[in-house]
């Protein structure tokens, strides 16, 4: 038996923020040059720049509902147009109100998924007083905003880590 034991940690609880799904799609469209007052007031232009400085940060997607189905305290403060909307990108997304994922994980997913925006934002077109679609849904944002947000590291620091971690390997098997 050995003394000694190697644990390796997740950062999840020190590299995460919460978001809402409707607004992952927001701070594309904002990536992409769209703004709408409530992204200033929501302070989103300081998540986007921490996903975009780090697309290693964990999002934990937070809803009006927990994995349970239950509300939270969220679903007092949002209209009924921003739970469904929430609800719409997990469904889309295949993901339950809690999960947590990396970044850039997250994105490709959305990147993957959810094509158009217009489906979720602009409801298919079928806008009325019920159901007020978003300014940027007929817009160009969304499509635009990819750039910088799944940002790769460099090629040479992924092959330095990667020689590194079969090296790692290679002496474990020894």
């Amino acid at each position: 038996m050995c003394n000694q034991c190697n644990i390796e940690l997740s950062d999840r609880d020190t590299n995460c923020v919460a978001i809402r799904p409707g607004r992952l799609l927001c701070l594309k469209c904002m990536n992409g040059g769209g703004c709408l007052p409530f992204m200033e007031e929501e302070k989103l232009d300081e998540k986007l720049e921490l996903i975009k400085n780090n697309p290693q940060i964990h999002i934990k997607l937070e809803t009006s509902f927990d994995e349970m189905g239950a509300r939270s305290l969220m679903f007092f403060k949002q209209t009924t147009q921003e739970r469904k909307r929430d609800l719409d990108v997990l469904q889309k997304l295949g993901l339950l109100p809690g999960d947590v994922r990396i970044a850039r994980d997250l994105y490709e997913l959305i990147a993957l998924r959810i094509k158009d925006v217009k489906e979720i934002c602009g409801y298919n077109g079928m806008e009325g007083s019920k159901w007020p679609a978003c300014p940027l849904a007929d817009q160009n944002y969304y499509a635009n905003g990819n750039q910088g947000i799944n940002l790769l590291n460099d090629k040479e620091v992924m092959s330095y880590w990667k020689e590194i971690s079969c090296k790692e390997i290679e002496e474990a098997q020894v």
